[in-house]
């Protein structure tokens, strides 16, 4: 019997669940991840990677709100994750800007996910598409397939990766 070593082996001190992007327009040049994440132990989300197939690249970002109430988005390099705390990705707050996507985001389709924790290493999932319609009325809508998808997102695993062995230009 052979076995997936990354799964075996896998910290159980990570847990990630939720992971979702909303579907996008045609012609869209970016689109936007959520998740909810926690870690028994301290620790920083570091980087986030899609694969060249869904996006060029993902950036990690906050949203503030001065006095006025006007939002305004920004790149930031790391979330602490203190531990067993629930470190929640949502619309209007932190989220995961998918950057110059290669074609738009659908609902009811998954992707590969991985997630760089500065003391924990690599973590892999997939996220699945949500219309924004079914995004409004249920904000983790991958707790179940998306209502307007014609048939149900195939069910995923979680798993851990290993540290890429080549480097990579959007240094993950």
């Amino acid at each position: 019997m052979v076995h997936d070593l990354r799964i075996l082996l896998a910290p159980p001190d990570i847990a990630v669940g939720h992971v979702w992007a909303r579907a996008s327009p045609a012609g869209a040049r970016a689109g936007a991840l959520y998740l909810t994440i926690t870690s028994k132990q301290a620790d920083q989300l570091i980087g986030v990677r899609v694969p060249r197939q869904v996006a060029a690249g993902a950036e990690m970002h906050t949203v503030d709100h001065d006095a006025s109430g006007q939002l305004s988005m920004h790149a930031v390099r790391s979330f602490p994750l203190p531990a067993g705390a629930w470190m929640d990705f949502h619309p209007g707050a932190e989220h995961i800007m998918l950057l110059e996507l290669a074609k738009p985001l659908v609902a009811g389709e998954t992707f590969e996910v991985t997630l760089r924790l500065a003391r924990a290493g690599n973590y892999m999932t997939r996220a699945t598409g949500s219309c924004s319609r079914c995004a409004a009325r249920d904000r983790h809508p991958a707790r179940s397939r998306c209502r307007c998808s014609p048939a149900p997102a195939a069910p995923h695993a979680t798993k851990w990766a290993p540290e890429p062995s080549e480097g990579r230009q959007d240094g993950l």
